[in-house]
């Protein structure tokens, strides 16, 4: 839980896991551009893509992701023997990647199984073909979108319709730029001319995830045939998008309404989320309550929902997760993560009538009193509570420093003396 509570997926059973799954039935066919070409562009095209190749390693084109060497970068029917399995799983050659912290293990299985079926690669998603240049006249109705000029873009239509549904700069279309600067009208004139509800740009961004702002523009593109389910080249669903925006729940109700996957999970600065993690990161408890309620998995997203709840101080983020989750464990490492310094003092208390240990260890060993004294805005309300409560003030973490030797480091405060009279020592 505390890999998971930091955005960190452990990978430990992949192996174990894979071997029964395989008695049982045939592996699954791994499909390149819906499960192996998203984690790609998710985690590793930042820094082997186009703009740069660390250490040489380049993976957005399928001909520099197969070249060989001492140790091919993907060798096809063998995982084990490829270097972006194994600086998946571990550190024999260097830092395992990504940098950003270690994959979820289903995604790793996904890896592997993929170059162990032999790591098929899709000509037309090779990158070894240049897009096509942008449609001139695709190019001039979008900038008149975007400037709001309503004649020129009636008079585009009139005489030229088919420019609806073609392609300007990044593979972007009309109703993408309508989605983004203009009216739901607008749009409507697009698909009455044409326009596809379900195309992609070159970045696998759709119209639908930018009109997830407005409710009727979201309406109107799922009414055409948008796809609720789609995904970017990073990895952002409709759904995802929208829950990251506050006062987002009447479109939540309505994505959800049309079937929109309440556990995908997506990129965030904390690691692979799902959209209950976004509403508490945001402090939007409308959308969070919605989304509990319809269902979305509260014992996975626990201790990092409940933590972002916490420190945001979204009431109704902590209200409603405090309601679902009646499990001691998940208080006791809520706590650890979101009390001061990392949350508001009120998370303590909070947590500790719902069943959290005061004398709970996060894995350097430090309770939660030291946690708070190495807090310059700790209330000293708080460590008043937590002495009264009857925690160990003489506790000492794995690194042999107590309460008082966290408290002394902002000097001779009330705090070191509340810690003095109530017996502890360094």
């Amino acid at each position: 839980m505390w890999k998971y509570a930091l955005g960190i997926a452990g990978i430990c059973s992949v192996v174990g896991l894979s071997g029964v799954a395989n008695a049982q039935q045939p592996p699954k066919k791994i499909d390149f551009a819906t499960e192996v070409l998203p984690i790609l562009r998710q985690n590793c095209i930042t820094c082997h893509g186009p703009k740069e190749q660390k250490n040489g390693f380049r993976l957005d084109r399928r001909k520099d992701a197969m070249r060989g060497g001492t140790i091919a970068m993907i060798g096809p029917g063998n995982a084990e023997g490829s270097r972006l399995y194994q600086k998946l799983v571990g550190s024999h050659f260097g830092p395992q990647m990504p940098p950003t912290g270690v994959l979820p293990a289903a995604q790793i299985a996904t890896i592997k199984a993929w170059i162990d079926q032999g790591a098929e690669w899709p000509d037309a998603l090779s990158g070894d073909v240049a897009p096509p240049p942008p449609d001139p006249s695709a190019t001039e109705l979008m900038d008149a979108i975007r400037a709001g000029d309503r004649p020129k873009l009636g008079s585009m239509l009139a005489s030229n319709p088919t420019v609806a549904a073609k392609r300007g700069p990044g593979g972007a279309t009309p109703l993408m730029y309508a989605a983004l600067y203009s009216e739901v009208e607008t749009m409507r004139s697009l698909l009455e001319n044409g326009a596809d509800a379900k195309a992609a740009d070159d970045a696998g961004v759709t119209a639908l995830m930018w009109a997830v702002p407005s409710l009727e523009k979201t309406a109107l593109l799922i009414e055409r045939g948008a796809d609720v389910n789609a995904r970017s080249s990073d990895g952002r669903t409709p759904l995802l998008i929208a829950s990251a925006l506050p006062g987002s729940a009447p479109v939540v109700r309505l994505l959800l309404d049309k079937g929109a996957d309440i556990k995908a999970r997506g990129p965030s600065l904390f690691g692979d989320v799902t959209p209950l993690v976004q509403a508490a990161y945001i402090g939007d408890g409308e959308t969070f309550k919605l989304l509990v309620e319809r269902g979305a998995d509260v014992a996975t997203a626990g201790i990092a929902a409940l933590g972002l709840g916490m420190r945001t101080q979204c009431k109704g983020c902590v209200e409603t997760m405090l309601g679902a989750l009646q499990q001691p464990a998940l208080m006791t490492e809520t706590m650890l993560v979101a009390s001061p310094p990392s949350g508001p003092a009120l998370a303590t208390g909070l947590l500790l009538e719902r069943g959290a240990d005061i004398n709970a260890r996060d894995p350097e060993g430090r309770t939660v009193l030291m946690l708070a004294c190495a807090s310059e805005a700790v209330p000293v309300d708080m460590v008043k509570m937590l002495i009264a409560k009857g925690i160990d003030v003489n506790a000492k973490s794995a690194a042999g420093d107590t309460a008082l030797t966290y408290a002394k480091r902002h000097g001779n405060t009330p705090i070191v003396q509340l810690l003095e009279r109530a017996g502890a020592v360094e």
